[in-house]
């Protein structure tokens, strides 16, 4: 084969490549689109009950869109009184027909232990609850500071904590003390504590439910962070 020969070879192959790429996308397209249509118009059902409701800033209801488990459908999370350790309730919808279903929450052995802020953590299929601080002086003047992370999955259509680790920080000694669970196991070691440490990948923002938050254009991009109207969460 001449050398023109194998260039022009060469380019075929290149433009067949394009082409299968590009048609891929097309096809793939529109049913990416029409999942999201379904999901959102079950999601946006639910919130707008709660439209309107709470008298501030402090007790107005707030939600969330975040891939907890990764299968491509963003879960629903919505602080019913707009505090964290009220009443939070749970939806997804089915990957087959997108039917709305409602997970149920921790239980009360479970719940979030305290205020804090909340965290995906797309590489354990799971998210997190953090709480650091406030820091005090023990009985032997050592300055402390306290740090709590509590893991929760989705199993069995239920948010289950699988893990639950605190780190006593000596502030003044370069010293740390680690107790809790990690997933099952009763001692755990500063290399669980950094596993979930190291595995968020940043805060959940809950927004308050109105309806300009409540945006017709949802979508969720591949590392799991939820977008309305092309704002980042």
């Amino acid at each position: 084969m001449s050398v023109q020969k194998e260039v022009d070879s060469m380019k075929r192959m290149k433009c067949m490549i394009v082409f299968l790429l590009v048609a891929g996308l097309a096809v793939s397209a529109p049913k990416s689109n029409a999942m999201s249509k379904k999901v959102k118009k079950q999601y946006t059902k639910v919130l707008q009950k709660y439209v309107g409701k709470g008298n501030d800033e402090y007790s107005i209801p707030k939600f969330a869109l975040v891939d907890i488990d990764r299968n491509g459908i963003p879960e629903l999370m919505i602080q019913k009184d707009g505090q964290i350790t009220g009443e939070m309730l749970y939806y997804t919808c089915k990957k087959s027909n997108k039917k709305l279903v409602k997970i149920k929450g921790p239980s009360s052995k479970d719940n979030y232990p305290c205020f804090g802020g909340l965290s995906r953590m797309p590489s354990r299929k799971s998210y997190a609850f953090y709480r650091g601080g406030p820091g005090y002086t023990d009985d032997n003047g050592n300055n402390i500071m306290p740090h709590l992370y509590a893991e929760y999955k989705i199993k069995k259509n239920r948010i289950v904590c699988v893990s639950l680790v605190n780190k006593k920080e000596y502030m003044d000694k370069n010293k740390a003390e680690y107790s809790g669970t990690y997933l099952g196991k009763k001692k755990v070691t500063k290399a669980d504590y950094n596993r979930i440490e190291k595995a968020c990948r940043g805060e959940i923002k809950l927004k308050n439910i109105t309806n300009k938050n409540i945006c017709p254009l949802y979508t969720s991009d591949a590392a799991g962070r939820s977008t309305l109207c092309s704002s980042r969460w």
